[in-house]
């Protein structure tokens, strides 16, 4: 049969409408058209999907800049407002939770840029991975001999597990560079960099290695493409041409000084027990610097501080819910219907005329 445009759809891959079904499309024809083997035709089609969503990365990477730059004013109202929920001083919370939201609208922070690229990376990884493996499984006729070096066939896996070694090692890449976004994102999270740097590559590797190799060299493709686009969006003269942010890294704590105990006064130790002198405090600087230098906590992740952030909002509504519960019943309990109350005056009434009378 020949390959034309509505080929796949003849052999029967058929989605409908959606984004599995405009992979396709777009896969056929860049086969057709272009007259590449089906290896050049999935990654031509890879790369292309990526290039759609980079726009969305350089958002997110502008965003977490700006997050990332007032940090140090965010932090103090973070904790501020963390030991007034604690106290039970809601008011004061739901305050500065308001000053810590427009302080980031002021900033130029919108965090659903910063879910939504990922949001529909992750999506569109699916779809291709759908449309991929059925591909493989019916098969198409040229996906038998469609590959290349030593994946010359894309309907199984591949025999080497070249391919999925270099998913797993793009993976690995893009979480040591700091992300996709090439932010550095992850360098806060040190308790989640173990299994995203580790776990999650060999994790990936182990999973894919049986799929077909049409399937992983697509994914292969896209994670290629990440590490490129993490790096590109770490570089200053990058980040100027495309108008973001500057990355700004916090500067690095300065360590406690280490007391010159060698040229300590000993002598002022020596000194007889029942005589008590005045000794005149030392200023030097070699003094001042024994003083130890208190570290701060280390900042929690983004991870954590949007748990925290959705944690105070929902313990807010429950709040504000009983708040409305105590006003509609102390109204409920006031509120006295007409009719009972000119049967009460009433009864009062008669109660005094007649009540006399008896007595």
């Amino acid at each position: 049969m020949p390959e034309h445009i509505g080929y796949l759809k003849e052999l029967g891959i058929e989605y409908g409408w959606g984004l599995t079904s405009s992979l396709e499309w777009f896969l056929e024809h860049v086969h057709v058209y272009s007259g590449m083997p089906w290896w050049g035709s999935i990654i031509v089609t890879a790369f292309c999907t990526r290039l759609v969503l980079f726009p969305l990365f350089i958002k997110s990477s502008d965003t977490t800049a700006r997050m990332s730059a007032v940090q140090h004013l965010i932090k103090p109202k973070m904790e501020e407002m963390r030991l007034a929920a604690e106290k039970g001083d809601h008011q004061s919370a739901n305050l500065l939770k308001s000053e810590i939201s427009t302080m980031f609208k002021r900033a130029g922070v919108s965090f659903k840029s910063l879910f939504i690229p990922m949001g529909l990376q992750m999506y569109m990884a699916i779809c291709a991975l759908r449309l991929m493996r059925n591909a493989a499984n019916l098969p198409v006729p040229g996906f038998v001999d469609g590959g290349a070096l030593w994946f010359t066939d894309l309907t199984v896996a591949d025999p080497y597990l070249g391919l999925p070694a270099l998913m797993a090692l793009t993976m690995h890449m893009i979480f040591r560079f700091g992300g996709e976004s090439g932010t550095q994102m992850m360098q806060s999270a040190a308790m989640l960099r173990p299994l995203l740097l580790y776990v999650m590559p060999v994790g990936n590797f182990i999973s894919m290695a049986w799929f077909p190799a049409g399937v992983n060299l697509w994914l292969a493709t896209t994670g290629m493409f990440g590490v490129v686009q993490g790096k590109l969006l770490q570089n200053p003269t990058a980040r100027e041409a495309f108008g973001l942010a500057p990355m700004i890294k916090p500067a690095p704590k300065a360590p406690a000084a280490v007391p010159d105990v060698k040229n300590a006064n000993i002598a002022s130790a020596r000194r007889p027990v029942g005589k008590m002198q005045y000794q005149a405090p030392d200023m030097s600087p070699s003094r001042i610097g024994e003083v130890p230098i208190r570290e701060d906590p280390p900042a929690p992740g983004f991870l954590t501080r949007k748990i925290n952030d959705v944690s105070s909002g929902v313990t807010d509504w429950i709040n504000d819910a009983k708040v409305q519960r105590d006003n509609w019943v102390k109204k409920g309990q006031k509120k006295v219907h007409p009719r009972g109350a000119e049967y009460q005056r009433r009864a009062e009434e008669y109660e005094r005329r007649f009540g006399q009378k008896g007595r």
